[in-house]
C-alpha cells in the first residue's frame, strides 16, 4: 500500500502518516517496495506496547498532565508520581498485544 492509500483508508491527514512512515522506517518494522509499503515482521511479532514506547517519548495520557499545554484547573502536579504509574500500567497491558491482536479484531 502506499502512504496516500493508507491515510486516506484511515482518514488521517497524509502529512502525519508520512511523519508515522518515517519513524517506522527507522525503527526497521516496515519498508517500501514499488512505491507500497510493507511490514518487515509478522503482525504477531510487533508489540503494539513496545511500539508506542518507542514513538511517543515523553507523551502524557492527557493535556493537563503537561505542565507547558495545562490548561485546565488541576490539583494534580504534571510531575505526579501517580501519573507516570497510570501511563507506564497502559503501556505494559499494551505490551501484552501484538498488532496481530488488532488485526484480527478489526476483520470480526
Amino acid at each position: 500500500m502506499s502512504v496516500g492509500e493508507i491515510s486516506r483508508g484511515y482518514r488521517v491527514s497524509p502529512h502525519i502518516m508520512v511523519k508515522v512512515v518515517q519513524l517506522l522506517t527507522e525503527q526497521e518494522l516496515i519498508a517500501g517496495r514499488n512505491g507500497g509499503l510493507h511490514l518487515n515482521k509478522s503482525p504477531a511479532e510487533v508489540s503494539v506496547g513496545r511500539l508506542i514506547w518507542r514513538a511517543e517519548l515523553g507523551w502524557d495520557l492527557v493535556e493537563c498532565f503537561d505542565a507547558t499545554r495545562n490548561t485546565a484547573r488541576s490539583t494534580v502536579s504534571a510531575d505526579s508520581k501517580g501519573r507516570r504509574s497510570a501511563r507506564n500500567a497502559f503501556l505494559e497491558v499494551l505490551d501484552d498485544h501484538t498488532l496481530a491482536d488488532f488485526f484480527l479484531a478489526r476483520r470480526r
